[in-house]
């Protein structure tokens, strides 16, 4: 493109170029009208030949002035020729800055382009997940449609059945009130009889907490008493065992030293003191028994009123505690009468009075020192024998811890049977808190329905005539409620309808967006495209303009050619 300076400077050369032209032609023309003009005088041919020096000299200058002009066109083409080569490099310089800013709009475009594909990709996505849901809505609105029909639909057979069973109910609301005018004169009685057997209850209640502590206290003299029992029978057996061999080793060796007769007086102490033991052991349990018998004759006089009470719990009678006792004392007494005998007749001893005590011994003649004079009998036998005419020998020690350790397991045995009696004791027990509690709680439940049917009584009694009206007044209710729920779950599905409609509307607007501005982006790709073209048309149009007379044709050939790539560029 020209500037203005250039625009002037190139107009005052072409008025200055054009003065010679102009002169040339007046001169030819001024020649060639004096050529056809007639020469009459000869004067005039000096004259002519004047004329003719002077159009030689005129023609010189206009020769001379015509090279000049032509020198300085040639140098103007020169110039023009240079300013071409110029505005030609700055095309291509443009050219290639449009190409690179092309390039960099179209890679822009096309991750713009990408990112609105994604964008669509994403909103198609959500579209797809929005007609999912709106179709996982309309299956879940159908189905609680269905329930809520079916619902309805049972409701309305609930309230023909209760319509149904309200008639049935008055029906026995009239057989109710028959009876109930039958029995409001027994009312007072049994009002009467309740408060009569609830002191009962009470009375046999405190009874039965006094029972049971006593039981319980019974239970542990019993478990003392059996472990006593059983340590007066080992300490009888261990006797009876002691005795036995030492009888035999009497009848083996007759002729013992005085070494035998100092182990006979070591080995007789302790039997004096077992059997000193077993004294005590005899007094305690004659004093228990005592109190047992004392305790035996309370819970008699009490037998019969613990029997009438009316209960599930498994006690344990006093009267079988104190008979298991005493029929233990007796087999005490005949295992320890049965060794006196046979210490008697080995010993040749026997006499009319050990056969006479000999005899057996009833539970009814067990009293406080029947143990203690059988005991002191084996003593005095014992003494005999340790202090008569033989002799015993000595026991082999391995023999002793045999018997020790035989001793011990049957000790552990019995203590383990004594544990197994006493859980079995506990857990009855625990069985009879619980049988207890359950009879308070069954005690307590029928006290509230005593007062519950009391009150419905007295109910019944206030209301009159009025029940029936009572009963339709609660179905009528009943059947309001129904239809209050009802109409809410109508409410609620229409408001979930509404928000269905509204999803739905949301859904189309996104969509609506989405396609507008997919033709947004459509329409700003084809005016940048019309904008780059109008651009390069102008700017190809400015520069063909000023040179178009001067070019040659290979130059127009050439901006031909760089058109045709700078339109398919764009076209591309």
């Amino acid at each position: 493109m020209y500037t203005l300076d250039e625009n002037n400077s190139y107009s005052k050369s072409n008025k200055t170029k054009m003065k010679p032209k102009y002169e040339l032609e007046d001169y030819i023309y001024d020649v060639e009208s004096r050529s056809l003009e007639p020469s009459a005088d000869p004067e005039d041919i000096y004259g002519q030949l004047q004329q003719k020096e002077k159009d030689l000299i005129l023609a010189a200058e206009l020769g001379k002035a015509l090279l000049e002009k032509n020198e300085e066109l040639s140098r103007h083409n020169e110039r023009l020729a240079e300013e071409y080569s110029q505005k030609l490099e700055e095309i291509e310089q443009d050219r290639h800055l449009l190409r690179r800013k092309l390039l960099s709009t179209q890679s822009e475009c096309d991750s713009r382009l990408l990112e609105l594909q994604a964008d669509i990709r994403e909103l198609q996505n959500a579209v797809d997940e929005r007609e999912n849901a709106l179709k996982q809505t309309e299956k879940e609105k159908t189905l609680l449609i269905a329930e809520l029909t079916e619902q309805n639909q049972r409701l309305q057979i609930q309230i023909k059945e209760s319509s149904k069973t309200e008639e049935v109910l008055t029906a026995q609301l009239q057989g109710l009130r028959d009876q109930c005018n039958l029995r409001k004169s027994s009312l007072q009685d049994h009002q009467s009889s309740l408060e009569v057997l609830r002191d009962e209850m009470q009375f046999l209640s405190e009874k039965k907490s006094e029972l049971e502590r006593r039981v319980q206290q019974i239970s542990s003299e019993k478990e003392q008493l059996i472990a006593t029992l059983e340590e007066a029978t080992d300490r009888v057996m261990m006797l009876e065992r002691h005795t036995r061999e030492q009888e035999i080793q009497v009848c083996m060796r007759p002729s013992i030293g005085n070494y035998s007769e100092a182990t006979t007086v070591k080995k007789k102490a302790p039997f004096c003191r077992e059997l000193e033991d077993l004294k005590s052991v005899n007094g305690s349990l004659g004093s228990r028994l005592e109190a047992l018998g004392s305790s035996s004759v309370y819970s008699e006089q009490r037998r019969s009123l613990h029997a009438e009470m009316e209960c599930d719990d498994s006690s344990i009678p006093e009267g079988d505690e104190l008979h298991q006792i005493k029929r233990e004392i007796v087999k005490v007494h005949e295992r320890v009468r049965a060794l006196c005998n046979q210490l008697k007749l080995r010993a040749d001893m026997s006499n009319p009075a050990a056969s006479r005590s000999s005899e057996p011994v009833t539970l009814h003649q067990v009293k406080v020192g029947l143990l203690t004079a059988v005991i002191q009998d084996l003593c005095d036998l014992v003494t005999e024998l340790c202090g008569g005419d033989y002799s015993t020998s000595s026991v082999s020690v391995t023999e002793m811890e045999i018997d020790l350790h035989r001793a011990r397991e049957t000790i552990d045995r019995m203590n383990k049977e004594l544990e197994e009696k006493r859980e079995e004791i506990k857990r009855k027990t625990e069985t009879i808190m619980e049988l207890t509690s359950k009879l308070s709680v069954r005690e307590s439940e029928l006290a509230g329905a005593r007062e519950e049917r009391d009150r419905a009584r007295n109910d019944l009694s206030d209301l009159g005539g009025l029940a029936r009206d009572e009963m339709v007044r609660k179905a009528w209710e009943v059947r309001d409620g129904a239809v209050a729920r009802k109409n809410a779950t109508q409410v609620e599905l229409a408001r979930t309808r509404i928000d269905v409609l509204q999803a739905n509307s949301q859904l189309m607007e996104a969509i609506q967006q989405k396609v507008e501005l997919s033709q947004q982006l459509e329409q700003w790709q084809m005016d940048m495209q019309a904008l780059l073209d109008e651009q390069m048309r102008r700017k190809l149009t400015n520069q063909e303009t000023p040179g178009s007379g001067q070019d040659s044709p290979v130059t127009a050939e050439k901006k031909r050619q760089s058109k045709r790539t700078l339109f398919g560029l764009f076209q591309r």
